[in-house]
C-alpha cells in the first residue's frame, strides 16, 4: 500500500477515497499524509463500524477520515480526486462504479487518479475511453496494480 501511495503521489488539494474500504487500513496510512480528506465507502455496516473505530485510533494523523456506509456505485463521490480500490466488487458493480466516476466528473469537472489493486477486471478500466493507464507493477504475491487517470475532454 505505500508503494500505491507513492505512485498517486497525493499532495495537500487532493480526496482520497478508498472503494469498499473494508477495515479502512488504507485511509489510515492515507490520512498520515497530508491530504485534504480521506473518504472510505464500505457497504458493510459491520466493516464501517471497525473502519470508524480504527480511524478514531489513529495516531499521527494529519487528515480527516470520513466512513461512509454505502453503495459505491450510488455514492457521491464528486470531491474525490484519488481513488483506490482494492479488487472489491465483481464485473457488474465495477462497471456501475466507473459510471458512478465518470458521472461526477460532468457535475465536478477535474484530474482523478485511480489504483486499482489485483486488478481482475482491468479490461473494463481500458474500455473506459475516459480513463487513461498510466502506470502497473506486480506485487511479491503477483497481484496486478494497475493506475488510471481521467483524460479531459474524453467522453
Amino acid at each position: 500500500m505505500r508503494k500505491v501511495l507513492q505512485v498517486l503521489s497525493p499532495g495537500p488539494k487532493d480526496v482520497v477515497f478508498d472503494l469498499g474500504c473494508g477495515l479502512g487500513r488504507f485511509l489510515c496510512l492515507a490520512a498520515r499524509r497530508k491530504v485534504r480528506k480521506c473518504v472510505g465507502i464500505e457497504l458493510r455496516a459491520q466493516l464501517c463500524e471497525a473502519a470508524q473505530e480504527n480511524a478514531r485510533c489513529l495516531r499521527g494523523r494529519h487528515a480527516p477520515i470520513e466512513i461512509r456506509c454505502e453503495d459505491a456505485a450510488t455514492a457521491d463521490m464528486s470531491g474525490g480526486t484519488i481513488y483506490y480500490m482494492y479488487n472489491p466488487f465483481g464485473p457488474t458493480t465495477m462497471r456501475d462504479v466507473l459510471a458512478n466516476m465518470r458521472a461526477s466528473l460532468s457535475t465536478n469537472p477535474r484530474t482523478i487518479k485511480i489504483a486499482y489493486y489485483n486488478s481482475i477486471h482491468e479490461e473494463l478500466f481500458a474500455a473506459s475511453r475516459w480513463l487513461e493507464k498510466y502506470h502497473a507493477f506486480r506485487v511479491k504475491s503477483g497481484m496486478p496494480v494497475t493506475f488510471w487517470r481521467s483524460q479531459p475532454g474524453v467522453q
